[in-house]
């Protein structure tokens, strides 16, 4: 049993950091965009795409996060920003319901209020018995918001980042190889509207 929780937190720890060298180059990017060295070498480019519907009378804004993936993966870190902690909107859950990882043994999502990010973490098998991720495309996780009441016009775009330790955007395939998808916001943008 030991051994076996042993393996669970050595693989954890792998797939939730990112190499030193990834690293250091994404920290000169922490509070702004990220621009991504995309890296896949593993036939058509993967892409996580975030995508926001958002309900202005009720100050909420749901984000969906879809992957386009060609290959199995067992693992992925999705890492998101959603302000610069001064940001007049909150995050209160993350859902993996009837999503393409639904199945998966370990869906983790940390919310930093303070710092405004979302980490997600998602490893498909810790047992031996559950399949990796087939290749396809849909929805992995739903990301809900609340804005405040007396937010002036305006907006944000939710977007990837780096956060510390060392956890970035990125897919980790069934042998263990990682892959940086390309990433599209552009449909990602939370809008304000004036304070009455």
């Amino acid at each position: 049993m030991k051994r076996n929780l042993f393996i669970f937190f050595i693989l954890f720890c792998f797939v939730l950091t990112s190499s030193v060298a990834f690293a250091a180059k994404a920290a000169k990017d922490e509070q702004s965009k990220v621009k991504l060295p995309y890296e896949d070498n593993f036939g058509k480019p993967d892409t996580c795409r975030i995508t926001v519907e958002q309900d202005k009378k009720d100050h909420k804004a749901m984000a969906t996060v879809t992957l386009f993936n060609d290959e199995k993966l067992a693992a992925m870190t999705i890492p998101l920003r959603f302000g610069d902690g001064k940001t007049p909107i909150y995050c209160d859950s993350v859902s993996f319901t009837k999503t393409r990882v639904d199945y998966f043994q370990l869906k983790s999502a940390l919310i930093d209020t303070v710092n405004q990010t979302v980490l997600i973490g998602l490893i498909a098998d810790l047992s031996g018995k559950t399949p990796a991720l087939n290749p396809g495309q849909g929805n992995v996780a739903y990301v809900y918001f609340t804005l405040k009441k007396d937010a002036k016009m305006g907006g944000v775009s939710i977007d990837t980042t780096f956060i510390k330790p060392s956890n970035s955007l990125k897919l980790v395939t069934e042998t263990i190889k990682d892959i940086v998808p390309l990433w599209d916001n552009k449909m990602g943008q939370i809008k304000f509207k004036t304070a009455k």
